[in-house]
């Protein structure tokens, strides 16, 4: 409840200040155009003090909130200046009028940094975001207002360089470089959603733009998570006899490798069996008892485990994995009985997605608990650059992000929804995966679409900066050679909104994949 209200009143405040800037603007254009309404000018300064109060009171709560806001604490320590200056031209008797321009570059700094901060509201996760550029402008803001100050006082007078220098300041004065990367978050969301991706917070795009590098898990990358049994090797006691025992061991097994055994016993119309005792060894295989026999079905590393002697099995296993097959062990006490050999359908999207990868100079990696000769084969199959085989399951999307320690990359998994989700990696060791997008079911070429989309947004983003830069720093000049006043800068900030969202609207209507 409290949040709530906080958030209301937030929002009731930065409107109230709007308002008032709002009035002080028209007040103050109208006394340009046409003199002051009362002599003194007793409205426009009544209207700028009160406008500057609520504005400086909203920025200085604010900050309050967040003692992090650099932009915002400069915006109102240079507020305090302008209003400082202003006072005393007005206590060393200068006319009323004057004092304006300062005035008024006042109440822009303050209530145009405080009514900015509501775009924060919207797109909390744009906060931050170009600090240091923000702050970078604002110095050269003040830089050229205190030149075109000094410049105009020595040459022409100290009233033509208040004049000059405000008018400077208010114009470079970066007001909301939020908006910015608001407008083209709504850009790369938009085109993201066009894709069916699902991004996952507002600095997603960020993440996927400065990627290098991708590590798939080997489900990814095949049509579903189903695999078939295309060989069977029974070394005494037959073929039957052999699926049946592997199908009773992996009766209760949820990896795709014991629905394979199962569903082809069921196909041979072999008897269903439930064994005496069961446990599932993740990342290895499954070990039973049946008939007080100790059975097992997994790979060579639960077989080392389990000290049986798979000479003969791993021989026969060669040819199989060198097709890119996946070779499970059958046992029976400390003896190997046969071998079956599996195999998964590779996704009708996966060859052309890493040949794309390749063409964008991204690396490529497979990341699989097969045996490394079965992984390098399947990674041949695909043009895939790098393979890693024989990681478990919960290990992988550490091995991957060691293998990616100097560069940023991505992590392609299967997420919580059974979706196939893009995860960051990062030079920096994360103790958890962070979940950046998921990707539209059975698409897969779309994670090369979105690495695509998220490097132009990127590039696109910088040009709208760019824009707003070279718009600020040509009112900025302007203003500091007394050809623009001060009371134009709210003009120039909606110039400056309004070309960026054309900009990125143009710039979206080109993203074509």
């Amino acid at each position: 409840m409290t949040a709530i209200r906080f958030n209301v009143l937030s929002r009731l405040l930065t409107g109230a200040c709007a308002l008032l800037f709002a009035l002080s603007l028209i007040l103050t254009v109208l006394s340009a155009i046409r003199g002051p309404l009362l002599p003194g000018a007793t409205i426009e300064l009544i209207s700028l003090i009160v406008a500057l109060a609520s504005g400086a009171g909203l920025l200085a709560w604010q900050i309050a909130g967040d003692l992090r806001r650099k932009l915002d604490v400069a915006s109102l320590a240079v507020t305090t200046l302008s209003l400082a200056a202003a006072g005393a031209f007005y206590l060393s008797g200068t006319d009323p009028e004057q004092i304006i321009n300062p005035l008024f570059s006042a109440v822009c700094l303050a209530s145009g940094r405080a009514v900015a901060n509501a775009a924060r509201q919207r797109f909390p996760d744009t906060a931050g975001q170009d600090e240091m550029s923000a702050l970078r402008q604002a110095y050269g803001a003040l830089t050229l207002a205190l030149v075109s100050l000094i410049g105009w006082w020595v040459f022409s007078g100290p009233f033509d360089g208040l004049t000059a220098g405000t008018a400077a300041l208010a114009l470079a004065w970066p007001y909301a470089p939020e908006f910015t990367k608001a407008l083209m978050l709504q850009t790369g969301i938009r085109k993201a959603h066009d894709i069916g991706v699902e991004l996952n917070g507002a600095d997603a795009l960020a993440a996927i733009a400065t990627s290098t590098a991708v590590a798939f898990d080997n489900p990814t990358l095949l049509a579903d998570d189903q695999c078939v049994v295309t060989d069977v090797h029974a070394f005494d006691k037959g073929s039957e006899r052999l699926l049946a025992v592997a199908a009773t061991t992996e009766r209760y097994a949820r990896h795709p490798i014991g629905a394979a055994i199962r569903s082809i016993s069921e196909d041979w119309s072999l008897p269903r069996n439930a064994p005496d005792e069961w446990e599932e060894v993740s990342g290895l295989g499954a070990v039973a008892l049946i008939n007080r026999r100790s059975v097992a079905v997994g790979n060579t590393a639960l077989m080392a485990q389990l000290k049986v002697d798979c000479f003969m099995a791993n021989s026969l296993c060669k040819p199989l994995q060198a097709a890119g097959k996946t070779c499970v062990i059958v046992s029976v006490g400390e003896r190997a009985v046969g071998i079956l050999g599996l195999q998964g359908t590779p996704h009708p999207q996966a060859h052309d997605l890493i040949k794309r990868l390749k063409q964008m100079g991204i690396e490529s990696l497979l990341v699989t608990g097969t045996h490394l000769q079965t992984a390098e084969a399947i990674a041949t199959n695909l043009e895939i650059g790098n393979v890693t085989g024989d990681i478990r399951q919960r290990d992988r999307f550490a091995v991957a992000q060691s293998r990616f320690s100097q560069a940023e990359g991505l992590y392609v998994g299967i997420g919580a929804s059974d979706r196939r989700g893009v995860f960051a990696l990062s030079s920096e060791t994360r103790s958890e995966a962070v979940l950046l997008a998921t990707l539209p079911e059975g698409q897969l070429e779309a994670l090369a679409d979105l690495l695509t989309m998220a490097s132009r947004t990127d590039e696109q983003t910088r040009l709208v900066r760019g824009f707003n830069l070279a718009l600020r720093a040509l009112a900025g000049l302007l203003g500091a050679a007394a050809l623009v006043p001060a009371t134009a800068a709210p003009v120039v900030f909606v110039v400056g909104l309004l070309g960026s969202a054309l900009i990125a609207d143009k710039l979206a209507n080109r993203l074509k994949f």
